[in-house]
């Protein structure tokens, strides 16, 4: 019966040892379990500080296009007024050179005019001569 019991004692102490080699590795799988799982949580967490910082510029780009839009109307718009300007100021110029050039022969008819006045006054002077 002894010899019965030492086969079965043995291979009880191989099967414990076993045991214990096959919690060792499930401990060690457990640690490597727990280790993957927080990256798996850091990772998660900068996925998604990732996606609300994608979120953020989608919005600040689409902001930018509008401001681009914007920008671009109100230089169009400026070309315009610009444009509009140019032509008012042209228009305004040769006004203005019209109007010069009649107030010199407004002013170059008065000298004459001055001058006509001014020979007849001396005329008139030199025949009333007398009379002074």
């Amino acid at each position: 019966m002894e010899n019965e019991v030492f086969p079965l004692k043995a291979a009880l102490s191989q099967i414990k040892e076993e045991n214990i080699l096959l919690h060792e590795k499930i401990h060690v799988q457990e640690s490597h379990i727990e280790d993957m799982s927080g990256r798996i949580l850091s990772k998660d967490k900068d996925r998604v500080i990732l996606e609300k910082s994608i979120e953020e510029k989608r919005v600040q780009f689409e902001d930018s296009c509008i401001s681009i839009k914007e920008i671009k109307c109100l230089a169009a718009m400026l070309q315009e007024t610009h444009q509009s300007l140019v032509i008012n100021n042209s228009a305004l110029l040769q006004e203005n050179s019209e109007m010069k050039e009649r107030h010199e022969q407004e002013i170059n008819q008065l000298h004459l005019s001055y001058q006509q006045i001014r020979k007849s006054f001396d005329i008139w002077r030199e025949t009333n001569k007398h009379l002074y």
